[in-house]
């Protein structure tokens, strides 16, 4: 799938009920639909890495279960650096940001596997 297909779905999921479970809810599920692609830097190395590397381990079951807590842990930190710089309170809770984490997540392998090449889980 194309990148803005990802971020599509994910704003799309951040126009439902999900937004309201947690502040940067929106933030979660549109990145979060994209992350599984972290992998496209190696296109910026060397094409042949890029080959072997893309697709691969970033859309595989074991990121399906470390980048939803990376990306959770990553919001959080925005979310209290931006609470920080307005002298309020951080308002994103941990509990929802990761589930919303997980669902935008496996999103992105979901609609990878409707492409003609598919996804080496």
């Amino acid at each position: 799938m194309d990148p803005l297909a990802h971020t599509l779905v994910g704003a799309t999921l951040a126009e439902t009920r999900l937004k309201t479970r947690t502040a940067m809810a929106a933030p979660m599920l549109i990145f979060g639909a994209n992350a599984p692609d972290i992998d496209a830097v190696t296109m910026l190395l060397d094409r042949d890495l890029s080959l072997g590397f893309r697709r691969g381990w970033t859309h595989g079951v074991l990121a399906m279960l470390v980048l939803p807590i990376v990306m959770t842990g990553l919001i959080l930190l925005v979310d209290r650096l931006i609470a920080k710089a307005r002298g309020h309170q951080p308002t994103a809770r941990a509990g929802p940001l990761l589930g919303l984490a997980y669902i935008a997540v496996l999103s992105h392998p979901l609609l990878d596997w409707l492409n003609t090449y598919g996804v080496r889980f």
